[in-house]
């Protein structure tokens, strides 16, 4: 509403006025004053003077906005490989808050809705993995209030894998503040492993049998490239050992070992020993 200024003959003083209706349900505009009986308004702002004990009510304000529905929760899980493929978009954006409504005659305009807050992307597996390049797929959390940890989107990685190896799995974000966290879930990604003493040990996704603490992989699995690239510890009879340590693995507290048969034929009774364990398996050649 517009504000008036007034002179009055009897006082000589200025007043401002001014009507505004609260947003929400909005609140409808305070009482006019009273008038001066021993005066009149020598300027007043409609036609008719205002008579001595007469009270002008501003309008009614009009209807704040509704206010934005946070992102929600969306998780996707594996026990061993999960892998988000070329473009893939995820969206757990808050919707935008609306304004508020215009108000009658004289009276406030309703204020905007507050923002809601984005949600959560819990991306679980043993290896997560996402396509590269330019059609890396991308996390949509849109229309938060703010950069404050709280209001923003977050990304939690369920995995076994290392904080550098996860490194290279982030996909890429709409907004620059959606926090990324990782935990782990041992009893789901990780089993007893006989060879080890019986210990949890990470599953190893993409076995001829499914996620197992050992056992056979295909030709091509989610990091073959990197294993087939390292040279191998030892080579016996065509039988490579690679061993991935450090940050070559992608498994936190774990390295990740490869015997790689070389040879055209399966062979049988190839053992390979880590400390004081023994492990006797048949390898095939890949």
């Amino acid at each position: 509403m517009e504000d008036y200024s007034r002179r009055c003959s009897a006082c000589a003083g200025r007043a401002r006025c001014s009507g505004r209706g609260a947003g929400g349900g909005g609140a409808p505009g305070g009482a006019g004053a009273p008038g001066d009986a021993k005066g009149f308004w020598e300027e007043a702002p409609y036609a008719a003077a205002a008579s001595g004990d007469d009270k002008a009510n501003g309008g009614t304000g009009g209807d704040g906005g509704r206010g934005g529905d946070g992102g929600g929760c969306v998780v996707l899980a594996a026990r061993g490989l999960l892998y988000l493929g070329a473009n893939v978009n995820i969206d757990i954006s808050a919707s935008a808050p609306v304004s508020g409504q215009a108000a009658a005659a004289n009276g406030g305009n309703g204020a905007p809705g507050g923002y809601g807050a984005p949600g959560m992307l819990k991306l679980h597996g043993s290896v997560v993995d996402v396509a590269k390049g330019a059609n890396r797929p991308t996390v949509r959390a849109d229309h938060s209030s703010g950069f404050a940890a709280e209001v923003n989107g977050k990304i939690t990685f369920v995995t076994n894998m290392s904080q550098y190896a996860l490194s290279f799995q982030v996909p890429n974000m709409s907004n620059s503040a959606t926090q990324i966290g990782v935990a782990q879930n041992a009893p789901v990604l990780t089993e007893a492993n006989t060879y080890l003493g019986g210990i949890a040990a990470p599953l190893i996704p993409q076995l001829s049998g499914g996620p197992a603490t050992h056992g056979y992989l295909t030709g091509v699995f989610f990091n073959s490239p990197t294993v087939f690239a390292t040279p191998p510890q030892s080579v016996v009879k065509g039988v490579q050992l690679i061993r991935l340590t450090g940050n070559a693995s992608v498994y936190s507290g774990f390295d990740q070992i490869v015997l790689r048969n070389t040879n055209d034929v399966d062979l049988d009774k190839v053992a390979i020993g880590l400390s004081l364990i023994h492990i006797s398996e048949p390898t095939r050649p890949y």
